[in-house]
């Protein structure tokens, strides 16, 4: 029986090991905000490089109102659709292209694949506590 459980531990943690080296995308982690009239500038960084977006000034006041902890009696959109995904399942952002300018991202929630502008997604990973991940090819080199 033991000899089971181990075989089967290794086994899962094998597949979850894989999983994660298998990954095409990179960890990234919010390190930065600058709010200027009419738009923001959103800076992730990963081990290999960041990626900066510019976003709308709404999606800019919003992410700051998350980081600043900012708690409305009523909840704006953006508060509304995090919350909403968090009940959903919401577990991760992928920004995987820039296409025309635009960046691409997809939010997975409950198990599904949801197109999503990625300051959007970030708003909803911010408040709900997802990881957010990007494409190598999108990244901006530091070294």
């Amino acid at each position: 029986m033991l000899r089971l459980f181990l075989v089967l531990a290794l086994l899962v943690t094998g597949i979850a090991i894989w999983g994660v080296l298998e990954s095409p995308y990179e960890k990234a982690e919010f390190r930065g905000l600058v709010v200027v009239p009419g738009g923001a500038y959103v800076i992730l960084e990963t081990a290999r490089g960041n990626l900066t977006m510019v976003v709308s000034e709404t999606q800019g006041v919003a992410i700051r109102s998350i980081l600043d902890g900012v708690e409305y009696y009523r909840p704006p959109t953006h508060y509304a659709m995090a919350d909403i995904a968090s009940a959903g399942g919401a577990r991760e952002l992928v920004i995987y292209e820039l296409a025309n300018g635009t960046y691409l991202g997809r939010l997975s929630v409950g198990g599904k694949d949801v197109d999503i502008r990625p300051s959007d997604g970030l708003v909803v990973c911010l408040k709900a506590g997802c990881p957010v991940y990007v494409a190598p090819h999108l990244l901006e080199k530091t070294t």
